[in-house]
């Protein structure tokens, strides 16, 4: 969600999403679709396209039942920002 001052949340325990490429303490990387799909049903939000869902990794990973894995990322800036961040070998 996005609060009133323009602050991404995650939607599910409300902290601070912060995603952008080169943003210190990233924790909202971008998964293949069929597992955010499955992220999305495991908290009961209706999957859209076009209307924002945020959620944080703690939160993906809950809703995946494991940590997030780099074959789970979509290669795109931010999951690589992401990656970098979570492992030290990359």
């Amino acid at each position: 969600m996005i609060t009133k001052d323009n602050k991404f949340v995650c939607d599910i325990c409300k902290v601070p999403v912060h995603f952008f490429p080169g943003e210190k303490g990233m924790n909202s990387p971008m998964l293949h679709t069929y597992l955010w799909k499955q992220c999305l049903k495991y908290y009961h939000i209706r999957y859209d396209e076009v209307s924002h869902q945020y959620l944080c990794d703690k939160c993906m990973e809950k809703a995946i039942g494991r940590p997030i894995q780099l074959k789970d990322l979509r290669l795109c800036p931010l999951s690589e920002d992401w990656a970098k961040e979570h492992y030290e070998h990359l």
